[in-house]
């Protein structure tokens, strides 16, 4: 999957779009991205692979830090049905600091595979 979603991906930028995280998360909130240290990053697409349940689907991006509610949600219990292959989603270039957390979370332990692409920049 990760080398014909990478094909895929395309930007207008004059970065190299690359794979920054990919996680198959459990039903505990947990980091999917976080920029290392000296960086900021630039996302620009997200893809949702979903399995054999239906899942329900937290993301979060929580600028400073890592508490993920609704009140820095991109989605919240968002229903993702099974078998949906990939779900892709554009971002359209959204900026994470050194600091910042994109925080994911599914109601069904391992059921889904995100996979964060973007680039870093030096800060």
């Amino acid at each position: 999957m990760r080398d014909s979603a990478a094909a895929a991906v395309s930007t207008s930028t004059s970065q190299d779009v690359k794979l920054l995280a990919q996680v198959q998360p459990n039903t505990s909130a947990q980091t999917l991205y976080t920029p290392p240290s000296g960086k900021k990053a630039i996302l620009t697409h997200l893809w949702i692979a979903v399995y054999d349940n239906d899942v329900k689907v937290n993301l979060n991006h929580d600028v400073g830090g890592s508490t993920w509610n609704k009140t820095n949600a991109w989605m919240d219990e968002v229903k993702i049905k099974k078998d949906s292959a990939i779900v892709s989603l554009q971002l359209g270039n959204i900026r994470v600091d050194f600091g910042d957390t994109i925080g994911i979370k599914i109601d069904k332990n391992q059921d889904a595979t995100f996979s964060l692409y973007g680039y870093e920049e030096d800060i």
